[in-house]
C-alpha cells in the first residue's frame, strides 16, 4: 500500500513538472522577439513531445481511476490552439468552384541543389530539375536556389531544364565561390511585376512576384527565414558521450536556436508590413524553419490563413533529416485564394519534401 502510494505521488510530482514545461511552452508563443522570456522561444521544437507525454499520463490516470487526470486535461486545453495548429484531424471539405481552372504552386527547399555531393555520380541537382518538371505545377518558390558559374548548373542550364517555365524571379542573396546562391520563383504564366521584401537577413531573404493567370493577376511570396545554423555535431546528441560537455553543449545549442528565433520573428513581422499593403489575392509560400507552435507562425497566421489547417490532415512535416520530422514550409493565402488541396510529396532528396498547394481564383 505504501509503494502504491509513493509511485502515485512520484508520478503525480512528475506530471507536475511535464504540466508546467508544456504551458510554458505554449505561453511563449505568444511573446514578441523582444521579450525577456523569448529566450525561452526555442522550446517550442518540444512541444509536440510534451503534448504526447502529457496524454500519456491522461491515460494512466484514467485507466487508474484517478481524478488526477484533470490537470493534464485542463492543461492540454489550454495549448488546444497551439495543438489544433500542430497537428491536424478534421479540416474543410474543400469546394471547387465549376467551370474554374485549378492551378497549382510548389514551395520547395532544395537545400542549393546538394552541390559536390560526396559521390561525384550522383546528379543531384537533375534529379531534382527532373521531379520538379514532373509535378507540373503552374508556379515553382525555390528556397536554398543555386547555380554555378560552370556547367552542367549555369543558371542557362537550369532555365533550359525548366523550359516549360519562361517566367522567373531571381534574387541571389550571396556567392559561395563560384555559386551564387539565393531564392527563385519560377512560372508557367507571366510575371507582370517584381518586388524584393526587405528583411532583417543577411544569408535569406523574400521576393514578391506577380503573376497572370488567365487575365487575373496574383501575388506570389516565396520566402526563407533565418534557420538555425546547426552543425552535424549541433544535430547528433548520440555522440555527446562525455557528460562533463553536456552544459557547454546545451548552453551553445539554446544560444544558437534563441538567436535564430528572434531574427525569424523579426523576419515575419517586417514580412506582414509588406503583404498586408497589398489588397491582392495573395499566396505566400516558404521555408520559415520555425514550427506551428511558434510567434514567427503566430505572426502571419494572424493576416493569413494556414492551408495545411485548411485542408491538410495528420502532421504535415516537411523537414526531415535523422529522426528530426518537423512542419516548418507552409503555404498561407488570404481569403481570396480558394485553398482545394495541399500535399507533402515524399521525395527525399533534399532534407526538406516539396510542398503542393491546388487553389482556385476568384
Amino acid at each position: 500500500m505504501k509503494l502504491k502510494w509513493l509511485t502515485n505521488a512520484f508520478l503525480l510530482l512528475l506530471n507536475s513538472i511535464v504540466l508546467v514545461i508544456l504551458l510554458v511552452i505554449n505561453y511563449v508563443s505568444v511573446l514578441s522577439p523582444d521579450s525577456i522570456w523569448s529566450v525561452l522561444a526555442p522550446t517550442n521544437i518540444l512541444f509536440t513531445a510534451f503534448v504526447s507525454i502529457n496524454l500519456l499520463f491522461v491515460l494512466w490516470w484514467i485507466i487508474h481511476l484517478k481524478w488526477y487526470a484533470i490537470f493534464s486535461v485542463l492543461a492540454l486545453l489550454l495549448c488546444y490552439t497551439n495543438i489544433s495548429n500542430t497537428f491536424i484531424i478534421w479540416s474543410e471539405k474543400p469546394f471547387p468552384e465549376e467551370n474554374k481552372p485549378i492551378y497549382s504552386v510548389v514551395s520547395y527547399n532544395i537545400h542549393h541543389f546538394k552541390f559536390f555531393p560526396k559521390e561525384k555520380e550522383t546528379k543531384t541537382g537533375n534529379h531534382i530539375l527532373d521531379y520538379l518538371v514532373e509535378l507540373d505545377a503552374d508556379i515553382i518558390c525555390l528556397q536554398e536556389f543555386a547555380y554555378s558559374d560552370y556547367e552542367p548548373f549555369t543558371l542557362s542550364d537550369i532555365k533550359n531544364q525548366l523550359s516549360d517555365y519562361p517566367y522567373n524571379h531571381i534574387e541571389i542573396l550571396y556567392k559561395d565561390r563560384h555559386i551564387s546562391k539565393g531564392i527563385a520563383t519560377f512560372s508557367k504564366h507571366k510575371i507582370t511585376n517584381k518586388q524584393h521584401i526587405s528583411i532583417p537577413a543577411e544569408y535569406h531573404g523574400a521576393i514578391s512576384s506577380d503573376v497572370l493567370l488567365d487575365g487575373k493577376k496574383i501575388r506570389i511570396i516565396n520566402f526563407h527565414f533565418e534557420s538555425n545554423r546547426l552543425t552535424s555535431k549541433d544535430k547528433d546528441i548520440k555522440r555527446l558521450t562525455d557528460r562533463n560537455k553536456i552544459p557547454s553543449f546545451a548552453k551553445r545549442l539554446q544560444s544558437k536556436l534563441h538567436t535564430a528565433s528572434r531574427k525569424r520573428g523579426k523576419q515575419a513581422e517586417a514580412l506582414m508590413t509588406f503583404a498586408t499593403n497589398s489588397n491582392m489575392p495573395t499566396i505566400i509560400c516558404g521555408d520559415m524553419n520555425d514550427v506551428p507552435s511558434s510567434y514567427t507562425y503566430r505572426t502571419i497566421t494572424q493576416h493569413y490563413t494556414d492551408n495545411f489547417k485548411q485542408v491538410g490532415k495528420g502532421f504535415g512535416n516537411t523537414f526531415h533529416e535523422n529522426f528530426y520530422r518537423y512542419r516548418i514550409d507552409y503555404t498561407f493565402t488570404n481569403k481570396q485564394i480558394n485553398p482545394l488541396k495541399i500535399k507533402t510529396h515524399p521525395y527525399d532528396i533534399s532534407d526538406h519534401f516539396p510542398l503542393q498547394l491546388d487553389f482556385q481564383t476568384p
